[in-house]
């Protein structure tokens, strides 16, 4: 079902870029110590301990919760059951969580592109600060990549063929992001736009070939969706969604803020009387709102900055406690991502007609992604897996404009010789 490279020179030079990649993290995760920094690993770490205990899905109270999304503790509570359940352990599996990504960066742009964008693609991967060092945090980030990239590379090959299995793998794979990370739908949306406006002259032949791809992604959120329905009165993924847009959407709110505002006691006494999770939830939804309404020029003017403030080039919240925050880091973040961006922005106006096609989905989940956080919250951290798909357009430009180098130069000492 996937596509199977051969074993030639390229292939040893990936299995060397890989085992780079394995390594940096690795030695990375030896360096940090046996503790958590962030609320969210111990509320993690939480949820799973309560799920390998037959406790279920339930809060430090006993009452069922979906505050935090489940796709990140059912993976803990996994690795739980089979007996991974200390820090280095998850932080090992991380690692090869993340490794494996880089394998399939790999797959993916060689499969776009070239194997040698692939190749290039895959170092850039490896080596990416950012990478390196959050598989060393008990957060969801490292397992959403994991499933965007897998998820896109599998609705990639499905919509150039009639593979209906590969279309219910990318279902289904992005349904496992949703229940990870809510904000996956949108990109599952962008897919799915993606493939209707490429395919618009034969949209009913490409409406069929999604179904698949739809079904699965629903099946996947049902069972959950229904579940919270039933326990939670909340027709959702996770009952965060109202919190994080009113901290995006408040008084206090800036670019930089995130999840660093401070609730008015009055808004706070009506959330703490509040029993249920989707009560609470709708106290954040309704005053997020009235601010919007109250103040449209000003949530549009703050959506703005957040788009911008989310594809910043210097490490916001993304790793204080595991990484100090020095004028050395920030500028590694600049160096490393700044390029990236540039370069993958000119992939699209190099690439050849096909290729465009390809490099327009890598843009529409930046794009798609970049609307949905802009309206909520905008951390660095939060980017952090659609850079994966930039990487991918970068790793081609960089061996495009390589090639003209040295065709240029090749051209050049043949009208010299000429002469």
């Amino acid at each position: 079902m996937w596509p199977l490279i051969s074993i030639k020179k390229p292939n040893i030079i990936i299995a060397v870029v890989i085992l780079l990649g394995f390594l940096l993290r690795f030695g990375y995760i030896l360096t940090l110590e046996n503790k958590t920094y962030w609320e969210d690993e111990a509320d993690y770490l939480a949820l799973a301990h309560h799920i390998v205990n037959g406790q279920g899905y339930t809060n430090t109270e006993g009452y069922p919760t979906a505050f935090r999304p489940v796709g990140y503790p059912m993976l803990l509570a996994a690795l739980g059951l089979v007996g991974i359940k200390s820090l280095l352990a998850i932080r090992l599996f991380q690692v090869l969580l993340s490794t494996a990504t880089i394998y399939l960066i790999f797959l993916q742009t060689a499969h776009v592109f070239n194997r040698k964008a692939g190749i290039t693609a895959a170092v850039l991967a490896g080596i990416y600060p950012y990478f390196v060092f959050m598989p060393g945090t008990v957060l969801a980030t490292t397992w959403f990549a994991f499933l965007l990239v897998s998820a896109s590379y599998a609705f990639v090959l499905g919509c150039e063929g009639e593979n209906t299995k590969l279309m219910l793998a990318g279902g289904a794979l992005f349904g496992v992001a949703v229940l990870t990370q809510p904000s996956a739908i949108v990109l599952a949306a962008a897919a799915t736009l993606w493939h209707a406006i490429y395919n618009r002259r034969r949209l009913f032949k490409a409406s069929v070939k999604l179904l698949p791809f739809l079904i699965a992604l629903c099946l996947i959120l049902a069972p959950w969706t229904f579940r919270n329905t039933r326990d939670l009165d909340y027709a959702g993924i996770a009952t965060n969604g109202g919190r994080n847009l009113w901290l995006g959407n408040n008084p206090q709110a800036t670019s930089l803020t995130g999840s660093s505002v401070a609730m008015p006691v009055e808004m706070e006494r009506r959330i703490d009387a509040s029993f249920f999770e989707a009560d609470k939830d709708q106290i954040y939804i309704t005053e997020a709102g009235k601010f919007i309404r109250q103040n449209p020029w000003q949530f549009i003017s703050l959506s703005l900055k957040k788009a911008v403030h989310f594809w910043s080039f210097a490490p916001s919240a993304t790793t204080p406690g595991y990484i100090e925050q020095t004028n050395t880091v920030r500028w590694i973040g600049i160096l490393s991502f700044g390029p990236i961006l540039f370069l993958s922005l000119l992939a699209y106006f190099f690439a050849s007609q096909g290729q465009r096609k390809n490099i327009a989905l890598l843009l529409a989940y930046a794009a798609f992604f970049t609307a949905l956080h802009a309206v909520f919250i905008a951390k660095v951290r939060l980017r952090l897996p659609i850079d994966h798909f930039l990487i991918m357009g970068a790793g081609f430009t960089m061996v495009y404009l390589f090639e003209r180098i040295k065709s240029s130069k090749v051209a050049g000492l043949l009208r010299h010789r000429t002469w």
